[in-house]
Formats: C-alpha cells, structure tokens, sequence
C-alpha cells in the first residue's frame, strides 16, 4: 500500500526533524499511527493480537492513572516508540546499499570448515546491518532443495542473534536507548561485543553431531566487509562528536543517505528504487508497526501508573550482578513462551529504572535478553521465518539451541557481573 509507506516516510522526515530541531514529537507520531492504521488489514494474526494486547493494557493503565488524577502527556504516550520505528524503517534502506549476493560459481567452493567461518562471519556482520535480510540471502544460497541442515540452520540463526548484543542499528539496541535512558551505545557495544565472540565461537566449536568438512556454507567476501563496518564507524564517530545527537534520528538519516549514495552512479534507477522501496517495502513493516507502537502504549499506561502508587512495592531497591541475572532469566523465559523481547523490555524497564543506578547494566541485559531470547523462542520472528521457509519444525530449532542458550546465559550472567562489580569499584 504505497500511501502507508509514504506516510512512513513523513514520519521519518518528522521524526528526525523533532530530534535535531525544535519541533513536537506528534506530528511523527500521528503519521506512524495513520499507517498503521492503513495497514492494519494486512498485519499478521498474531501481531493484530499482541497489538490489541498491548495497547488494551496500556490504555487501562492510562484509565486507572487518570482516575487517580494523574497528568497525561498524550503525544509522549502514543509517540514513545516512534524514534525506534523512524530508526527500523531507516535501516530498511541499507539493504539496497549493501548487496551481499554471491555468484553461483563461488557456491561450488563454499564448503568445508572455512566454509563455516565465513558463513557465520558474514551473517553475523552483514545481519548487524541489514538486519533479517542477510539470513534469507546466505540461507538461499546454502539451501538444497528447500531445506537447510541442522548446522546449517543453527549457525546462520545464532549468528544473526548474536548481533543482537552489539549492534546500533538493531532494534534492539533502539529499544534500550528508549527503556534505559542514559545508557551509552559505545558503553552497550563494548559490554556486547564480547558476549558476540563468545556466541560465534560457541557456534564454530558446537559439533556434537556434525561433521564440518562436508559443511555447504557462504563464501564470505571480503571486498564488501568495510562498508558495514565505516556505518558502525560513522554512528559512534557522530555520537562522540554530537552526544546530544539521538543515535536513533542518526541512523533514520545514514540509511537513506547510503542507498542514495550507493545509487548515484545510476541515476536513471534513484528515483525508481527509491519509490519502490518507500512505496512497497516500508509497508512491510506492519508487524513491527504495531508491536512497537502499542507496546510504547502499554509502557505509558505502566509508567503512569507507577507514577500514581509510588516505588514501595518493586521487586529490587537496587539493581546489581544478581538483579541483572535474574531479569535476564525472566526475559529468556518471556521470549521462550511467546513474548516479544520488545513487550518485556518495555515493561520492565519502566518498572526498574527507578531502581538503577546504572543504566548500562540494565541495558546491557535487556541486549542479552533479545540476542539469547529470539535465538531460544521457537516463536521468536527470526524462528519462525527461517522454520517456514526452509521447511523445518520451529520447536527442533528449541531443541536445537537448548544448550547454546544454557551457555550463553551462564556467560552473559559472568560478563554483566563483572561489568558491576568493576563499576562498584
């Protein structure tokens, strides 16, 4: 539906205007609501449901709030996550700048353990850019007949998670600079980016029942690695430089600008690929939509509700190692059963930021949480998109990835809690 994806786009254009200008959040915000209002016969049964779940509990949280006479700030509320969707749909764009298709003559020597490394190495990298896009584009390419091995399907999923810990132009890390404000992404980067090593080198030594030298994988492609990296590069630079600069408006800019830069050698395709893109592509993000703009509801209808009953009853009077681990324990679980990490994350990091001292830690678990949890949930988006279109049972891949998240869990509890510890110090 082109008309949703150019109001979309508006909500882009407006979105970053409120974060480098001066202008309100609500006029972003009612044209990322008009789409999905547009678009709300095309989303999926269970975002339509979660949506409706979301959205219904914030909008009673607001009641009860009201009712207690509490002021509501209704462009904040119904706005919250527009910064993280303007950032998601800017990402979108990065897919026409960075083409990672391989040529089918490089397919015949993809084999064998290097074959692994560069699979893994080239999901995980490209994954942390072009985000979900990179999984079908090795998938594709390693599949026969339709189907994908158990290896197979394990690295190129675990790889693209694991960006998850890392990565600024995830939604992830979009989702904790909004539910732990004060976090620094080059703090969240530098915590991640260890457990990232960690999950692809558990995934590189997992070979219980697979033999590697016969391993079908993607043959990575060194010439096109820098451009990932100089975007990385780019957002941490402009952070340091402007810190007041919203690292989620700077991303919704650097996506655009580098499909438009990448296209200007053929300037007879900019204006086609551009209106396709905006037309057609944006509207694909109904689900996401809807996850985020109602659960940017539920978190103001908590957050008002908090503010009327006070801090006497949370669950933590501080939040260290120990609270750290078992958040982390109640988001992997939350994912496994169904919930998305970003529903979770919504709720509880309004319920703890009060509580913490150091919004980094909290942040740096809500990232382990999404990077574990949308590896371990056979009802994660990532499980059930790779399950359906390469013909395997989203529940094996639970099984699966059983012990991969047992591990990863034990050292994101190891890295968070040293990170506290030298943080008391």
């Amino acid at each position: 539906m082109p008309t949703a994806g150019y109001l979309l786009g508006l909500a882009m254009v407006f979105g970053t205007w409120n974060a480098f200008g001066d202008i309100p959040r609500w006029p972003a915000a009612a044209f990322a609501w008009g789409a999905g209002l547009l678009l709300w016969p095309t989303a999926g049964t269970l975002a339509r449901r979660q949506g409706l779940m979301l959205a219904g509990g914030g909008m009673l949280g607001l009641i009860i709030a009201w009712a207690q006479g509490a002021t509501l700030d209704w462009g904040r509320i119904f706005g919250a996550n527009v910064p993280l969707l303007i950032m998601l749909a800017g990402v979108s764009f990065l897919r026409l700048a960075i083409p990672m298709d391989a040529g089918e003559s490089a397919r015949q020597n993809a084999t064998g353990p290097r074959a692994l490394r560069g699979t893994v190495l080239s999901t995980h990298l490209f994954g942390a850019v072009i985000n979900l896009s990179a999984v079908f584009i090795t998938g594709d390419h390693m599949q026969r007949n339709g189907r994908l091995t158990r290896r197979q399907a394990t690295v190129i999923t675990r790889s693209f998670s694991s960006a998850s810990f890392w990565s600024p132009f995830f939604a992830a890390m979009a989702t904790v600079l909004i539910y732990a404000p004060g976090s620094s992404p080059t703090r969240l980067m530098a915590i991640g980016l260890p457990l990232a090593v960690i999950a692809l080198l558990v995934t590189l030594l997992d070979r219980d029942t697979h033999d590697d030298a016969g391993f079908v994988g993607y043959p990575i492609r060194l010439g096109t690695l820098w451009l990932p990296g100089l975007l990385a590069l780019a957002v941490l630079s402009l952070h340091q430089w402007h810190p007041e600069w919203s690292v989620l408006a700077m991303i919704a800019v650097l996506g655009p600008a580098a499909a438009v830069i990448r296209l200007s050698g053929q300037p007879q395709r900019l204006v086609p690929v551009m209106h396709h893109h905006v037309g057609h592509k944006l509207p694909r993000m109904v689900n996401e939509l809807w996850l985020f703009l109602s659960a940017g509801v539920l978190a103001g209808g908590l957050s008002s509700v908090l503010t009327v009953l006070g801090n006497d009853w949370l669950p933590f009077t501080s939040f260290g190692g120990v609270e750290a681990a078992i958040t982390l324990a109640l988001l992997i679980l939350a994912s496994v059963i169904g919930v998305h990490p970003a529903a979770s994350i919504a709720v509880l990091g309004t319920v703890l930021m009060p509580v913490t001292d150091d919004p980094n830690l909290l942040g740096a678990t809500f990232l382990a949480a999404w990077a574990i949890g949308i590896n371990a949930s056979p009802l994660s988006g990532l499980n059930l998109a790779v399950a359906g279109h390469y013909d395997l049972r989203s529940r094996n891949l639970l099984f699966w990835n059983a012990g991969y998240t047992v591990i990863m869990y034990l050292a994101a509890c190891a890295v968070l809690g040293l990170y506290a510890v030298l943080q008391a110090m």
